[in-house]
C-alpha cells in the first residue's frame, strides 16, 4: 500500500489488485496493455458494505458507471448519489470517499485513466488520442446521465478485454474509444450550443457526405473566409473541419462495409479519390485499417 500526502494529510492511494472471483473483476495495466489506461474492472454486491474511507487514485481519474444500485461519493464536503445508468467521475488526486453511509447493493463497472498523457492513448493515432485526452481531463461534471443506457457497451467492452485473444481485445479497445467519446459529446450536447453558422456547415455534411466536400465551399457555403471558417468550426467543435469530414465518412464507411460493400466500392461511393487514401483515412480515424474492421466484425 502506498500513501499520499494532501494539504498534511495522508491518504490511502488505492491502485486495484488483478482479481476475478464472482463479486470483482479486476484487469490490470499489464493484463490491458492499453496506453493511458491504469485498470478497468466491475465489482458487485448483494449486501450493504462499509463506508469507504477517504482516499485517492493519484495521476488518475476514476469513472464509475453504475449499472444498478446506488453508490454515494462525498468529495470536499460535498455529498454525490450516483443512481443506476449514471456515471460518477473522481478527479485526479482528489480525495473521496462514500461519506459516513454504507455502500448498497450496487453493480458498477470503473475506469481509471492516467492525467498524464501517454502517446497512443486507447491504441488511438496522436491527434484523436490527444483529443480525447483532453476532452475526457476537461470534464467538470462530476456526475453524468447519458441520453442512452450504456450497460450494453459497458458489458461488451469488458467481456472482449477479458478475453485472450488479440481481436478481442481490439473490439474491447474500440468500445472503450466510444464509450469515453459518448460521455464527452454527451456532455458537449448539453453545455456548448453550436453557431448557426457552423450548424449549417455540419448540416451541409451531413447531406453531402458522399461526395467531395472541400474545406473552400464549405466556408463559403456559411458565409466566411475560409480562415474565418476553419478557426470558428475548431472553437465550437473542438475539432477541424477537415478532421470533422473525415470522421463522418469514416462512420458511413462502417455502415456500407457492414452491409457488405467491399473496400474499393466503399472508397469510390464516398468520394476518394483512391482506396489506399480511403485506408489510410480510416486508419487514422479508428486505428485499425478496413481490412482489420472488417475482420472484428465478423467475428463479432
Amino acid at each position: 500500500m502506498s500513501y499520499v500526502k494532501i494539504n498534511g494529510i495522508e491518504y490511502l492511494n488505492v491502485i486495484d489488485d488483478p482479481v476475478w472471483n464472482s463479486k470483482r473483476q479486476i484487469l490490470s495495466e499489464q493484463r490491458l496493455n492499453i496506453p493511458g489506461v491504469q485498470t478497468i474492472g466491475r465489482t458487485m454486491s448483494e449486501t450493504n458494505i462499509a463506508p469507504l474511507s477517504p482516499h485517492v487514485h493519484k495521476d488518475c481519474n476514476e469513472i464509475v458507471y453504475v449499472v444498478s444500485g446506488s453508490q454515494q461519493y462525498s468529495i470536499k464536503g460535498e455529498n454525490y448519489v450516483v443512481h443506476g445508468n449514471q456515471l460518477f467521475i473522481a478527479p485526479p488526486s482528489i480525495p473521496h470517499s462514500s461519506g459516513d453511509k454504507p455502500h448498497g447493493r450496487y453493480d458498477i463497472y470503473m475506469i481509471k485513466l492516467y492525467s498524464e498523457y501517454k502517446s497512443g492513448f486507447l491504441g488511438m493515432s496522436e491527434t484523436y488520442g490527444k483529443l480525447l485526452h483532453s476532452a475526457i481531463f476537461s470534464v467538470k461534471d462530476l456526475i453524468i446521465s447519458p441520453a442512452e443506457n450504456l450497460k450494453h457497451k459497458f458489458d461488451k467492452m469488458f467481456y472482449h478485454l477479458s478475453q485472450n485473444d488479440l481481436l478481442d481485445n481490439l473490439q474491447g479497445k474500440i468500445i472503450l474509444q466510444e464509450l469515453l467519446l459518448d460521455i464527452c459529446m454527451s456532455i458537449k450536447e448539453e453545455n456548448k450550443a453550436v453557431s448557426p453558422t457552423v450548424s449549417s456547415a455540419i448540416n451541409y455534411i451531413a447531406t453531402n457526405i458522399t461526395e467531395e466536400i472541400s474545406l473552400e465551399y464549405l466556408a463559403m457555403y456559411s458565409g466566411l473566409s475560409l480562415s474565418r471558417f476553419k478557426q470558428r468550426f475548431r472553437d465550437e467543435m473542438g475539432i477541424s473541419p477537415r478532421e470533422y469530414v473525415n470522421v463522418k465518412k469514416v462512420e458511413k464507411a462502417k455502415e456500407l462495409l457492414a452491409s457488405g460493400k467491399n473496400i474499393t466500392d466503399t472508397a469510390f461511393e464516398l468520394s476518394f479519390s483512391s482506396s489506399n487514401y480511403f485506408s489510410v483515412v480510416f486508419k487514422k480515424v479508428t486505428g485499425m485499417s478496413p481490412k482489420e474492421y472488417l475482420k472484428n466484425k465478423l467475428k463479432e
